[in-house]
């Protein structure tokens, strides 16, 4: 990477090669070893110090001290972020899915600006250097990318069910996670910097609305069903689908039939189909599942079998809101 001008100028003093690539002078340095500190970080560049023995082969110790002191500003940089903040397990799941196809991004190795040889004291210290401008402006340059394509969304309709309007995000939802994702990235390199009410913030605030405010009603499609609605309904809000017949954005009708054990051989099973029906009684999709349970109805196996549906709901659900965020989004 090729430094700033004014740390070249700064650097010009004390970067003198000898005969084996270390130098006899550096000016940030210091001369006594109990002064020597791990990382410093000044006028947006990040400084690493290393030493280590002066070995047999004085190019080893210097490759040595180089990989330590690189590692210890990587290290320090790439500190994890502070973690997300989920409303509801339904946000979780779909930002998940999401984050999932984040870009890999790596730092670029620090560059060997100093280093010193000390023979009384047999030792080598080395000192290298991340200037942060050129990546804040890679970083930038993606962002404006992002904020771009973002823009297309910010006139999406607020109207309609809430599963209608969070299908109409899905394809943003990757892009606003890549957005915050070198928004994080920027602000560390550059914790000064004032955040922005960018487009994609917006639509950030706007996604965790929706999913806190989805819910959904359930309908037994035959009246044998009806015994079964509220352990169903109670495994389905344990995995963060609300159930509430005031403004419910989906339609959920299902069956749940039991193997009757006095005329079928074990293992137990449980039956079920599951119809999602939009606000207007349009079929959205439709599935059926058999679970299989233990040699006998328990309520703990009743309970087992239904979480177990309950589930594959919620897994239906997550993949119908992120089947259109697949595509179309470039990272």
């Amino acid at each position: 990477m090729k430094l700033p001008k004014r740390l070249q100028q700064l650097l010009m003093c004390g970067v003198c090669f000898g005969a084996m690539g270390l130098v006899g002078c550096a000016t940030n340095v210091p001369d006594s070893a109990s002064e020597l500190p791990v990382v410093q970080e000044a006028q947006g560049v990040s400084y690493g110090f290393a030493e280590v023995s002066l070995i047999e082969h004085p190019e080893q110790a210097l490759a040595m001290a180089t990989e330590q002191a690189q590692q210890q500003v990587l290290a320090r940089l790439n500190q994890p972020f502070s973690g997300p903040v989920y409303h509801s397990q339904l946000e979780r799941q779909l930002r998940e899915k999401a984050q999932a196809r984040l870009p890999q991004w790596s730092l670029p190795a620090p560059e060997v600006v100093s280093s010193r040889v000390d023979d009384k004291k047999g030792l080598v210290t080395v000192e290298v250097a991340l200037a942060h401008a050129p990546l804040l402006q890679q970083i930038e340059q993606k962002m404006d990318e992002l904020n771009q394509q973002l823009m297309a969304y910010r006139f999406m309709a607020q109207s309609g069910s809430r599963f209608e309007q969070l299908k109409q995000l899905a394809p943003a939802l990757p892009l606003v996670e890549a957005y915050k994702f070198w928004q994080g990235w920027q602000q560390r390199l550059q914790p000064d910097l004032n955040g922005q009410n960018s487009i994609a913030a917006i639509l950030d605030r706007r996604f965790t609305v929706l999913c806190q405010q989805f819910s959904v009603v359930i309908n037994p499609l035959v009246k044998e069903a009806q015994d079964y609605e509220q352990p169903f309904m109670q495994a389905l809000r344990e995995h963060g689908i609300e159930v509430s017949a005031k403004g419910p954005d989906l339609h959920f009708e299902y069956d749940i039939e039991l193997t009757d054990e006095r005329f079928a051989a074990p293992p137990m099973q449980m039956r079920a189909k599951v119809v999602i029906k939009s606000t207007l009684g349009l079929p959205v999709t439709q599935w059926q599942s058999d679970v299989s349970a233990g040699n006998e109805w328990t309520e703990d196996s009743k309970r087992a079998v239904i979480k177990d549906l309950a589930m594959q709901v919620f897994s239906h659900l997550t993949e119908l809101l992120t089947e259109d965020g697949a595509s179309g989004a470039s990272l």
